[in-house]
Formats: C-alpha cells, structure tokens, sequence
C-alpha cells in the first residue's frame, strides 16, 4: 500500500479488484433474499395510511383544486 502525503492512503489496484469482488457477491446474494413478511406487512400499513390520509384531504376539499399564488 502506498502513502501520499497530501489524500488518503491508496490501495493496491488488485486487492481493490479483490475487495470489489467480494462486496459485488455479497450484494448479489442480499438481492436474491426474499422481503421479511415483517417488512411487507409494514409497507402495506404504510400504504394505508397514505392512502387514508390521501382519501380525507379529499373530503376536505371536497374536490376543489388547490393553487399556489
């Protein structure tokens, strides 16, 4: 590894290939896990909520169109 006096240390262009190997498998293999049901079920909740939150700003305004002046 070699030093710079001026920027952060810099590393070997094949333990960079090494590393970027490794972080690129581990990646991978995180994408092909499904969603925890946890985290699905939290999603849907959320989504209710915008939607409700969506459906009262209606009644509110009963349909008129808001503008910015």
């Amino acid at each position: 590894m070699q030093q710079r006096k001026d920027a952060s240390p810099e590393l070997d262009p094949e333990l960079q290939g090494h590393i970027g190997r490794h972080l690129k498998a581990a990646y991978e293999d995180i994408l092909t896990q499904p969603v925890p049901d946890r985290f699905l079920q939290l999603l849907e909740q959320l989504q209710e909520q915008e939607s409700d939150a969506d459906s009262n700003q209606e009644d509110k305004y009963d349909g008129e169109v808001l503008r910015s002046r």
